[in-house]
């Protein structure tokens, strides 16, 4: 077993959250399984994994799996026990082996997906080893951008594309934002600016206040 210290900086801090949250909910769980090998992942019996190395998110060193650690059976689950889990798993932003997948269900299974799907990560880094050479920097994955009725109120209104909307979305204080394009309420010049550094800020401040 490896411990959360092979985890990706990232993923060793949702791992030890889960860890702690659970044991405050009254489930005690221990880390069975986090960053494999290539031999390692190559060796596991297809009943317990759909894929080979380097298409397992452990390869990543983002994905981790666990087990009881209450006294019962490691993996007894006739009182829903990894369900409870899994939905912790969820409310702190990690993605849950019970509910991810519909032909395959892996209750004790951990990852985050924020970094990218292990093709787009190949694409990138063209290697887990190469992946893992860039976690002295620390990369921190981009979280999901938050879709609030005005964003979607300001992309349809003014027909703004996904990307425009997810650099506005970006600004410290969107919200504000897009109630001011909303109404049409004059920028304050630190927003206008911020606006006018997009490429296309220009083209968007026109769509919203005439050019």
């Amino acid at each position: 077993m490896r411990g959360t210290q092979y985890l990706h900086p990232y993923m060793k801090q949702k791992a030890d959250e889960l860890v702690s949250s659970c044991e405050k909910s009254g489930l005690k769980i221990k880390i069975t399984d986090t960053w494999r090998t290539k031999a390692e992942q190559n060796n596991i019996p297809s009943t317990n994994t759909q894929v080979g190395y380097p298409y397992s998110y452990h390869c990543w060193g983002i994905a981790f799996d666990i087990c009881r650690n209450d006294g019962k059976e490691a993996y007894y689950d006739v009182d829903g026990f990894f369900a409870k889990v899994g939905k912790i798993a969820n409310s702190i932003g990690l993605d849950w082996g019970g509910n991810l997948w519909t032909d395959f269900i892996d209750k004790p299974h951990f990852q985050t997906s924020n970094f990218g799907t292990p093709k787009q990560l190949i694409k990138k880094y063209g290697t887990p080893e190469k992946f893992k050479a860039t976690w002295g920097r620390v990369e921190t994955p981009k979280q999901p951008i938050k879709k609030s009725e005005n964003y979607h109120k300001v992309q349809a209104q003014f027909k703004l594309g996904d990307a425009t909307m997810a650099y506005l979305a970006e600004f410290k204080y969107s919200e504000a934002l897009f109630e001011a394009f909303l109404t049409k309420k004059p920028l304050s010049e630190d927003t206008k600016k911020y606006v006018l550094s997009y490429k296309f800020g220009k083209d968007v401040l026109d769509r919203v206040y005439g050019g």
